[in-house]
This record gives C-alpha cells, structure tokens and sequence, in this order.
C-alpha cells in the first residue's frame, strides 16, 4: 500500500512551465478555470493532433494541485508525457511510470489497469460471460492490485490522454473505476484528452463518454463563449454539448490550428493503381466466375421464374413503395437499368449515383429478394439455381444461407488491402516527395501490422506474399529499389527496430554515442540473408527504442520510418515528419485524425513546412468488388477537412480532387493523368500554403453546403435542374392535360364572385337610379373587369418567365428554399444570407451564411431535395419552361404568347420539382414553399404528389422523349 505524499499540492505550485502557451491552450486553460470555479470537477478537451494537448493536461493536473495519474494508450504516449513534464522547472516534482503509484505524477498505459484475467471471461461451463458482469471483477490482480492503491491514496487527477481509446475498449472500466471510487469517498477530478471531433461519436459513445465527464458534483454546465484571437475574427468556443450531448469543456478544430499558425499545413493527396499483375490475374479468375453467374441469370431458362422477368415484375411495378422500404435495392435497380438490363421504372429517375454498373453489393441484393421471393422451392431447375448462386456468390465476398446473402470474409478484400502494387506505389511517391524535398525529406509509413496475423488462403498461393500488406515485406522492398534504399529507411513497432545492415552499423554507433551501448545486429529472420535486413536487439524496451530510433531519425540519419498504426499512428510526435503515406485500412473518424496527425508539428528548421498525406489505393475495375479500397478511401475523407484545390477547406473525397466521386473510382484509362496530377501538387507546396491563408481571420465554423455540378440551361442565365418530371410537349390528348391547383394570391373563382355580386348590383340599384346608359356602363364594366384582371395578371406572369429571370435558376431556387425556413425558424436571415459561388467545370457551391451547422444542413439537404429527383416525395411544384431561342430573338412576342395561352386556359410546358420533405410535412408548408417558389422562380402549381393528378402527369411522362437533365449534388462540410 502508498503511504500518502502530503506536499502533493505545494510541490505542484512550486514549479510552473517554462515558455508560453499558445492561442488555443490559454483558452483551453480559461475555460478549463471558469467551469472548476463553477465547481466542476470534470473536464474534457478536443484539440487536433499537434495542438499542445499534453502540454495542456499537465497544467491542468499542476493548478489542481493533487496526486495526478496519467494514462494513455501505449508506450509512445507514455514517453511523450514523461518528456513534456521536464518542460516545468524547478523540478519539485518527478514523474514516474512506478504502478507503485510513489511520486505525486505517474504515467501509465491503459494496459497497465486493463489486464484481463483470461479465466474470468468465461463462466465455469466455458460460455462466454453477460456484460452484467463487473469490468473491475474481471481484472487480473495486477489491475485489482492498482485499483486498491488509487482507493487507498487521493485525492487524484485521473488524466485519460487520447480518451477517444475510452470509447472502444476501457470506457467501461475506467467508469466503474471512477464510480467505485467515489463510492469509497475518494475524491477524483478527470480530465479527458483526444483529437476525435464531437461529430464523429456514436450516440453509445456519447453517453458513455458524458457518464465520464458530466459534472459529478452538480457543477458547472459547459457553454461555450465568445472568443477572439490574434489574426482572426471572433469565434464560438466549441463548448457545451456535443453530438448527443456529450460535455466538452473546449474544443478547436484542425484548420483553426493552422490558421492560426501553431501546426503545420497538409494536403491530401492520393494514388490510385491497378492491382499488380499476378493479382489482376487473380482477380480476372475471380470475375469469370462471378460473370459467368450473371450469364446464368441472365438465361430464360436458368430457373422457374427466370431473373429478369422476376426483375421487371418486382422492381417496376410500383416503383414509390420500393424506395421507401428499400432504398438500397432501388439504387441497385437504377443501376440494372443503367446496365441495360431493367426498363427505367415509372416515376424513377436516375441520379449521379446510379449511373454506373452495378457493384457486388447490388448484385448481392438483387440476389438475395430474388432467390427469397423464388428459388426457396422443390422444382429441379430452382433447386440447380441456388446451387449455383450458392457457389459463385464467395468470389464477390458473399454467402448464401438460410437467412438469404449475407458478407463474407472475401479473398478479393484482402488482395485488395494487401496489394503488392501499394508498395510499388510507395516507392513512387517516396522517390518523388525524395526530389522535391532533398535532404529535408521525413517519410512515415504507416501499416496495419508488423507481420501477417494470419497466412492467406490456400488460393492466394501465388498470388500475395504470406507477409503481404505487413511493415516488414515494406521494409524489405523499399532496401530492395535503390530509389528508396538511398533513405535509410528503418522499421519500429511495439517489439521490433529493424533496417539494412549499413543503417543498423550507424544506428549502434548513434546509439552508443547517446547513452545506450551494448546493442548488436541480428538477422531479422532465422532464413534471412545475413546481409539483408537486421534487428536492433539489446537490454532495450520498446520505451527507450522509441525515444531514440526517432532521434535518430529526426536528425536525418534514417529518412523513411515504417511502422505500424498501433505505435505510431497516434500520440507519436516527431517533428520534421512532412510525408505521411498511409496504408492501413482503417476508416475510423479517430484513425484518420490520428495518423493524419502525425505529420502537423512545426518543423523549427523549416518555417514554411507543409505535410503531404497519402492514401494508397488499389482500383480494379474488372472485378466486382474491385472499388473495395476505393470505399476506404471515400470513407477516411468523408467527415476530414483539409483544403482543396481551389483553397477551400472542405470535406469529402472532393478535396482530394475535384474529379473524384464518392461513388465510384475514375476510369481504368484516366488512372496515369489522376497520379501525374497528385504528385504535380506534392512538388508544389508553396501553392497549398497559400491556399490555407495562414494568419488570416477566421470564424471556426462549419456550414454544410451543396455542391452541384450541373449542364448548362440555354434557356436559363445558369445551370439547369434536374426535373423529377421533365419538361412537357403538351400534345393535344395527351394524359397529362390535367387541372391542377394553381398557387396564386388572388383565385380566379374569388374574382367571378366579387364580378357576378358587382353585375347583380348595377342591375338592381343603378340601372333604375342613374338610367340605361349609365347602369348599363356600369354593368358592361363589372363584365369586362374579370377580363382585364385576367388579361394583366397574364401578361405580368408572362412577362416574368420571359424577363424576370436575372440570377441563376439555382440561385432563385435556394432563395426560395431559404425564405420557407426562415419563416419557420427565426434565426434564419432568410434568402440574403444565401451564398452561391461559381467553380470552373461548372461547379457551384450554395450555402447559408451566418447559421448554426444544424440550420445550414437543414437548408443543404432541403435545397438538394428541390434540385434533384428525390424517391416518393409528397408535394410537386411546377416551373415554366419555355423554348429560349424565341424568349431570346422575340421577347414580346413571346410574353404574349405565353399570356395568350394563359388567358385560354390553354395547358402551359413545364418541369416538375419535388417539394423539399423539410416543407411537405403538411399542405400549409407546401403551399408556403410555392408561394417563394412563385416569388422566386416563377409561376408555379402545387399538386399532391399522390393524387390523381400527379398520377396523370408520372403516366405521361414514360412515354415522353424528353430525359430529365442530368445535374449532380453532394452534401459536404465547408470550414470558414
């Protein structure tokens, strides 16, 4: 047992640190001492990889002044504490890494309190133990032996370093800590630390991390505050709740950080590769038997009810119902039809995302309704056919059972994630990034794992290398080409220091020299060539090899570092790291920051550093889960900012280049011209420098934004909509010659009442009184007036389709959406505040400016509703379209025209847009969205969506040759 250390809080005042702490640090510490005044005794902070969050934790620790233990995830962690606290000075108070717990600062790793007793984790019969059970009974007695010490001492400050970790595998446990803790009546103040935005937790997580750091003595709420800072405009503390009401006590994003200078600039680059040739092989293999599946399917005879004839009765009939119930199966049907394969269905129409073949996973449900709605009989043929389809579907990754297709482990994904052409790719980038930066180059490789988990299937013999995807088949190919073998290039994890026998001669000289003799050189495998590659063995731990191996490589004796991510793809710091090429798999919002993060830091020798990210991926484009990295890649940039090409720091693939989809990967032939244009940018730095406008204001905020990327409209000064019924010919008998309400402030029929009433008058009061000329005048007016109205009110609508428009008509749209939330949500401008910036290659971004993110997504994703075809929506508004060569040669003429039509009553041509859902909850809100799209675009009609009018007009549009226009639009997150 600890005996007590009594002068905790004297020695911890008597010692401060030594420089000054940065812009977001100071007011990371004001919040920090505005809730612990408000008797708060919970603290948690999100600051971006670089930021200074160890730094901060510490002061946090030193003001409060108690026994203080730190834990964090892994060995690296742990040093980088244990360095950080030499910073305060006088050293009154030592830190330690004792589980003994007998100095006033310690420094742990989770692993330390979270050791598992083997035994506990299944009951006395073997089955596996509920969740019921304590996370703190489950502890070997080492932990338990920990836990007793932390009952026996305080008060303490638990500090949770990269606390993002408590979301996956110690949250639990450290909150039963806490609570058994406090149960025994030690006082515990926690501070939480992580990288990880708000945004990116689950509602699991964040009730789990708001049980860890909600206020736990009735204490402070954490709301946010106005800030300034140098160079900047005020912004919002990222305080108060976060996603599902998680507390964060301060919170600054990414970009803020290096806008404001103190980490720094990076760009996302990637490369996009064919599979090597032995894998396409493979792969192609792979795709026969697959194809050869769809060959099948698509015979007559392949089954009772054949596939096809089962498509067009089950995907086309009511096509409104199948999007609402199964959305994923109707964009796998969109893309049959794109194959070719399905008529367009009634009321479908096809957007970005499904003009593309269909992907394994489209295949997979297809599949799957097809064999439950038909194949689950005794007939022979049907029988033959699940056979077949049992066989074939593993070569996509997929398992047919009883329960119908469900995923399976695949051994495309692993060719995919393991390729060889990624290490190929590496050499590449790494030799072009080597001519760029010269000596100043500091690579970082960052793998999924040291050395295979497992050997691959008997199948792949050949094909993958046993060691294919680890750090050390990397390590042994970049000694192997003499582009890469000129770097030095060295690998360390979590149990190994390995590199060419040359570099590992200098190292134990380095080493020497730097206090730690005594290490030999042995061949890295018992088989290995005695000059190829060799371990670093010696009385070292991995504690003090991280320490020195980044020395060394620091200094410039090693230029490229292997590793993996579980060392150092978080809390490693190394300075003058300016590439990172990331070949790992994983696509967590945390992964991605983390390792992104390990390139931030300012180099102090290069003032205008800028970090290059790689991701690697490996695009086949003959097999149909060949875009399965892609989908990794989309995934990692979908909630990540960083700048773009154009200088705007955004989310999504997009920022990558502007020609990326997150659908799908480019063509097979544009793969060469997509490389050569990423490896231009990493020999530009200097360019995506100035793009990030370091020193400038900013505001911190995120707005979620449309981007659209829309033809050109001749008839409009813009780009054209996409009409979810297109425009109309109007033929004469044609179904569609419909009645429709039309939305207008003043209806025909009340102006017939207000005539007829006036009619009534003259003929009873004023023809007896005044005479027959003057009643009859009057009688002849009250006849004419509707007329009149009618022949103006005409004429005014006519003239403003042919005039009226001055902006673009995706500019007239997004006002007409922002007035309707306006009038619904008072913290919306209303239809000023509306943003719209043009991009060459006819993109155009529309925001709205001056709300909250919620507000701005809400707008986005109305606004995407009303340019784009939408499933199944509940109201329809009309759009005047009119043919532009005339509106342009003969404008009067054809305002009267149009005014002449309307005055007859005659059906006008027209596209049809679908009401946002935002506004179609009710017929109030339907109608108040056409009356700002009246004001905005132009007369319009309101129709319900399931009446029968509607109906009339989905009929007549199958047979109408007129497409809808193609117009594309992706939700994405801009920072300003």
């Amino acid at each position: 047992m600890t005996g007590p250390v009594t002068d905790a809080g004297a020695a911890f005042a008597a010692c401060a640190f030594g420089g000054a702490f940065r812009v977001h640090q100071d007011e990371a510490l004001a919040a920090f001492e505005k809730t612990r005044a408000a008797g708060a005794d919970r603290w948690y902070f999100v600051l971006p990889p670089g930021a200074g969050k160890t730094l901060l934790g510490l002061e946090a620790a030193r003001r409060l002044g108690r026994r203080t233990v730190v834990f964090g995830p892994n060995t690296a962690i742990q040093a980088q504490w244990l360095e950080a606290w030499e910073g305060f000075r006088p050293a009154t108070v030592t830190a330690g890494t004792d589980r003994e717990l007998s100095g006033p600062l310690t420094v742990l790793t989770y692993q330390s309190l979270a050791v598992f007793d083997p035994d506990a984790e299944v009951d006395e019969e073997g089955r596996a133990r509920r969740s019921e059970v304590s996370q703190l009974d489950r502890l070997h007695d080492n932990g338990r032996a920990l836990v007793e010490r932390l009952r026996a001492g305080g008060p303490w400050t638990l500090v949770l370093d990269e606390c993002h970790h408590l979301l996956e595998v110690w949250g639990h446990l450290i909150a039963e800590l806490v609570a058994y803790l406090a149960e025994a009546g030690v006082d515990v103040a926690v501070v939480g630390l992580t990288a990880t935005p708000r945004a990116a937790m689950s509602e699991r997580q964040s009730a789990l991390v708001a049980e860890l750091f909600g206020p736990a003595r009735g204490g402070a709420g954490r709301k946010g505050r106005a800030r300034k800072g140098p160079g900047r405009k005020a912004a919002a503390a990222d305080g108060g709740a976060g996603a599902g009401g998680a507390p964060v006590t301060y919170a600054v994003s990414t970009p803020a950080v290096v806008r404001t200078g103190h980490i720094a600039p990076y760009q996302e680059l990637a490369y996009l590769t064919p599979p090597s040739a032995a894998e396409a092989g493979y792969l192609r293999e792979e795709a026969v038997r697959f194809a050869e599946l769809r060959a099948d399917l698509l015979d007559p005879g392949f089954a009772r009810v054949p596939f096809l004839e089962w498509a067009d009765r089950a995907l086309t009939t009511d096509w409104a119902r199948l999007e609402r119930e199964d959305p994923e199966l109707a964009v796998a049907a969109l893309r049959l039809h794109h194959a070719g394969l399905l008529a367009l269905p009634a009321g479908a129409r096809p957007g970005e995302r499904h003009r593309r073949a269909p992907t394994a996973d489209d295949w997979a449900r297809l599949i799957g309704r097809y064999v439950r709605d038909h194949l689950s009989g005794d007939d022979p043929r049907d029988r033959e056919a699940y056979e077949a389809i049992r066989t074939a579907l593993p070569a996509v990754g997929y398992r047919l059972t009883r329960r119908g297709v469900q995923r399976a482990q695949s051994p495309v994904d692993r060719v995919l994630a393991r390729s060889e052409a990624k290490t190929t790719a590496a050499v590449a980038i790494l030799g072009t990034e080597h001519a760029a930066l010269g000596d100043r180059i500091r690579a970082l490789v960052v793998c999924d794992h040291e050395r295979a988990a497992s050997r691959p299937s008997a199948r792949l013999t050949g094909v993958l290398p046993d060691e294919a995807g680890s750090a050390r088949l990397l390590l042994e190919r970049l000694v192997y080409f003499p582009e890469t073998a000129a770097l030095s290039p060295i690998m360390m994890t979590g149990s190994t220091v390995a590199c060419d026998r040359e570099t590992g001669e200098r190292l134990l000289t380095w080493a020497a020299a730097h206090g730690e003799p005594g290490l030999r050189l042995a061949p890295l495998d018992e088989t290995a060539d005695p000059d190829g590659l060799v371990a670093v063995t010696g009385s070292w731990t991995a504690r003090r090899w991280v320490r020195l191996v980044t020395a060394f490589f620091t200094e410039g004796h090693a230029k490229v570092l292997v590793g993996t991510r579980g060392l150092l793809g978080e809390g490693w710091n190394a300075e003058r790291v300016n590439v990172v090429v990331d070949l790992t798999t994983a696509t967590t919002p945390t992964a991605v920051v983390q390792t992104r993060g390990r390139g931030l830091r300012l180099d102090p020798d290069w003032p205008e550093k800028v970090s290059d990210t790689w991701s690697v991926t490996v695009v086949d484009h003959d097999h149909p889960r060949g875009s399965a990295d892609y989908e990794r890649l989309v995934l990692k940039h979908a909630g990540f900012l960083a700048v773009d090409d154009a200088g705007d720091v955004m989310s999504g693939v997009a920022h990558v280049d502007a020609e990326l989809s997150p659908y799908g990967p480019p063509p097979a032939a544009d793969l060469d011209t997509f490389n050569a244009r990423m490896l231009e940018r990493a020999r530009d730095r200097e360019k995506a420098r100035e793009q990030w406008r370091v020193g400038e204001p900013y505001a911190d905020r995120t707005a979620r934004i449309l981007r659209v990327h829309a033809d050109h409209d001749p008839a409009e000064p813009g780009p054209a909509l996409a009409a979810l019924i297109p425009e109309r010919r109007w033929r004469r008998g044609a179904p569609d010659k419909v009645r429709l309400r039309e939305y207008s402030p003043l209806t025909p029929r009340i102006l017939l009442i207000f005539a007829a009433w006036m009619f009534g008058t003259s003929a009873l009061y004023v023809l007896p009184a005044f005479g027959p000329v003057a009643g009859l005048a009057t009688m002849a007016a009250c006849l004419l007036l509707p007329a009149v109205t009618f022949a103006v009110r005409a004429w005014h609508r006519a003239w403003r389709v042919v005039w009226a428009p001055r902006r673009s008509l995706l500019g007239r749209a997004a006002a007409a959406v922002a007035e309707t939330l306006a009038a619904e949500e008072p913290a919306v401008p209303g239809p000023e505040a509306v943003r719209h910036e043009t991009r060459p290659g006819g993109v155009h971004r529309m925001y709205l400016d001056g709300v909250p993110e919620p507000l701005s997504e809400r707008f986005a994703t109305a606004l995407e509703e009303a340019l784009t075809p939408v499933p199944a929506p509940r109201y329809l508004v009309s759009r005047t379209v009119l043919d532009p060569g005339p509106r342009r040669r003969w404008p009067l003429r054809a305002a009267a025209a149009l005014a002449l039509r309307r005055i007859l009553r005659r059906p006008l041509p027209a596209a049809w847009h679908a009401v946002p859902a935002e506004f179609g909850r009710n017929r109030k809100l339907a109608e108040r969205y056409a009356a700002a799209w009246e004001r905005h675009v132009g007369p319009t009609r309101l129709v319900f969506a399931g009446g029968p009018e509607a109906a009339a007009l989905t009929a007549g549009a199958k047979d109408d040759d007129t497409p809808a226009t193609i117009h594309t639009a992706q939700l994405r997150t801009l920072w300003r």
